[in-house]
């Protein structure tokens, strides 16, 4: 079964949100996919979150316009949500495929090895 929100309940959420204390400055993320690297406004991983948790059900689908360095889409990506990503910046959309993708441990393995050779 399917449950579609309201139009106003979807306001009514929104609203919410917008009128609560946005400032994550205190809260740390444990994720460390956050910081493989730095990117200019980027964002607390906790204010996409709450968004999104508030917002959508599990399997929906975000959408992310402007990427940036993946906060969004990587959010999404851990409290299982599909995403959708765009972003003119290449160095965006390679920085988010490193975050959303999963290592290729024999690739990892070859790689480790010929450095220690």
């Amino acid at each position: 079964m399917v449950v579609t929100q309201t139009a106003s309940n979807y306001l009514e959420k929104m609203s919410s949100l917008l009128m609560s204390d946005l400032d994550y400055s205190s809260r740390a993320t444990n994720n460390p996919l956050h910081n493989y690297h730095s990117f200019p406004a980027k964002f607390p991983p906790e204010l996409p979150r709450s968004f999104i948790l508030e917002l959508t059900n599990p399997k929906d689908i975000v959408l992310d316009p402007m990427l940036g360095s993946g906060t969004t889409i990587l959010e999404a990506f851990l409290i299982n949500r599909h995403a959708i990503e765009f972003d003119i910046d290449p160095l965006a959309l390679l920085i988010s495929k490193v975050k959303t993708s999963s290592p290729n441990l024999d690739k990892l393995f070859e790689f480790g090895s010929q450095v220690l050779a």
